[in-house]
């Protein structure tokens, strides 16, 4: 590190250290990364030439039905006097001219859009919460370098009540989760597992050495055990 990592009041210390293979990853940078946290501030290090494995993320295609959509089909089809329809005699007809003057104005007012899949893992995390965060960062720099204790203290508070909002939001998206939910036991546990970290990996046993013999008969490594 060659900047400070600690700054507190009137003092600055430089109290980090990273490591890294110089053989293998010689283009590295080091920023500080000012988290809002603490008087401890954390570092940014970016790895250049590095390759990283992500998961390609699903497309689906679906329809948007907001209310500006609706409002914009409901007035294209008053547009349509629907002449050719009442006029002609034939039945058939007259509904492929319906169904075809129906259809263009469904599929010009509610267009088809690729999306994404989201594989978001923290769904209670809404755009207002995050423009919070941001906002509480912007406190934390103003009251960092300030002696004011009423600065302080607006940051202190804002920390609180946020803190508060966002026990609130996982609360009520955890609730609808259980209420929504076919197996409300299976997905209780499932949240208590998420919150503290708890991912159980199975692993089966493909063989067991029994008195120097191995065996990958399942129902002798059963017998084994009883």
């Amino acid at each position: 590190m060659d900047f400070p990592t600690r700054i507190h009041n009137d003092s600055i210390t430089t109290i980090d250290n990273i490591f890294v293979n110089s053989i293998k990853q010689n283009s590295i940078n080091v920023y500080p990364w000012i988290n809002g946290l603490s008087d401890h501030d954390a570092q940014f290090l970016i790895l250049h030439d590095i390759k990283i494995r992500t998961d390609k993320k699903k497309l689906y295609t679906c329809r948007s039905f907001n209310k500006t959509a609706v409002t914009n089909f409901n007035l294209q089809l008053s547009y349509e006097s629907w002449e050719d329809v009442l006029l002609c005699n034939d039945v058939n007809t007259s509904f492929n001219k319906f169904l075809n003057t129906y259809l263009t104005i469904f599929y010009t007012s509610f267009p088809i859009k690729m999306i994404r899949e989201s594989t978001s893992a923290k769904p209670w995390l809404t755009q207002g919460i995050k423009i919070s965060c941001i906002n509480k960062r912007k406190l934390y720099l103003i009251s960092r370098h300030s002696k004011d204790h009423n600065k302080k203290h607006c940051y202190k508070r804002y920390c609180k009540v946020l803190t508060e909002v966002i026990k609130r939001t996982k609360r009520n998206n955890y609730n609808n989760l259980i209420i929504n939910s076919d197996n409300k036991t299976q997905t209780t546990w499932k949240i208590i597992n998420e919150n503290i970290n708890k991912n159980r990996q199975r692993q089966d046993i493909s063989s067991i050495d029994i008195n120097g013999f191995i065996t990958r008969n399942n129902q002798t490594t059963a017998n084994m055990f009883n």
